[in-house]
């Protein structure tokens, strides 16, 4: 569109009147931290956008959800909303009907409207948002003050033996020459493979109402990419040992029985194969960028 056309349509277009409508009395601080944000030439394509009824009703909720949340505020701490911020969360708020996505728009402008928190506040956050699902963002505002998430990973151990094992094998009496050949072949034979048969088992899908329960795979992998979470699965917590145990005796209890019954009771009964279960204990952490989001993004200003 030329700027010719461009006024063409905004001239048709009752542009004091649709900023009237948005910013009523109730909106002050909202309107004063968004004062640069809302200049005209920087949001020319606002009023265009706002004649859609839809993205008017949105804005307007979600704006009133920000002066909320400023109203906790007092006011000499309130701060101009800088463009590289404002400009791309209020072109956000105008689509968004998500209650939990539009929140975490909200604290992330909030956040940049104090002397306060404004430090908080990084670009690469609205990167993240932007690729944020809803269910991804129930499961940050539920665990936001956990320290880590504990998880287990299943494998299953086969070991398989190609020779039978030489009687004398677990003896400590000194072995011939032929009693030592016999024990490498019986070692040598031996082949050890390892299954990963279920991993990042969390039982988040299982404790959490989410919208879809069966992408939780994809979601954990999704904040571990955005650099939000990291795995740590060597070592774990003792204290964790109760959800630990409540992930292995109950919330993964049948999957577990399955692999028992069909892969280790069926493989150990050919004798020269043996197979059992081997559970991992691990958890996930936040990342030190991860923290700085959640801080930033997910919890509100206190």
């Amino acid at each position: 569109m030329t700027d010719e056309q461009l006024d063409k349509v905004l001239a048709k277009i009752p542009t004091d009147k649709v900023y009237e409508d948005l910013f009523q009395p109730g909106l002050k601080k909202a309107g004063e931290a968004l004062a640069n944000v809302f200049d005209f030439g920087n949001l020319i394509m606002l009023p265009i956008k706002l004649v859609n009824e839809k993205s008017r009703i949105y804005l307007s909720h979600n704006l009133k959800k920000y002066e909320e949340k400023l109203s906790k505020i007092d006011d000499k701490e309130l701060c101009a909303v800088s463009h590289q911020i404002g400009l791309p969360i209020i072109d956000k708020l105008l689509v968004v009907n998500q209650e939990e996505l539009a929140d975490a728009f909200i604290n992330l402008l909030t956040k940049a409207s104090t002397n306060k928190t404004q430090h908080l506040v990084h670009p690469a956050f609205l990167n993240i948002l932007n690729n944020l699902s809803q269910d991804e963002a129930i499961l940050l505002l539920a665990v936001k003050e956990y320290k880590r998430i504990p998880f287990i990973d299943i494998y299953i151990e086969k070991t398989t033996f190609l020779y039978p094992k030489p009687a004398h094998y677990d003896t400590s009496s000194p072995k011939s020459k032929a009693q030592l050949e016999e024990g490498v072949k019986y070692t040598e034979g031996i082949k050890n493979v390892f299954l990963k048969a279920a991993y990042n088992l969390t039982a988040i899908e299982k404790t959490m109402k989410l919208y879809f329960p069966e992408n939780i795979d994809l979601y954990i992998e999704n904040l571990e990419r955005s650099g939000i979470i990291s795995f740590e699965r060597e070592l774990f917590y003792e204290d964790d040992d109760k959800k630990y145990n409540d992930l292995i005796n109950t919330h993964y209890k049948d999957i577990i029985e399955e692999y028992k019954t069909t892969l280790v009771e069926n493989a150990n009964a050919s004798g020269n194969t043996t197979v059992k279960l081997d559970i991992r204990k691990c958890y996930i952490q936040f990342t030190d960028f991860g923290k700085a989001f959640i801080n930033a993004v997910i919890k509100n200003v206190e």
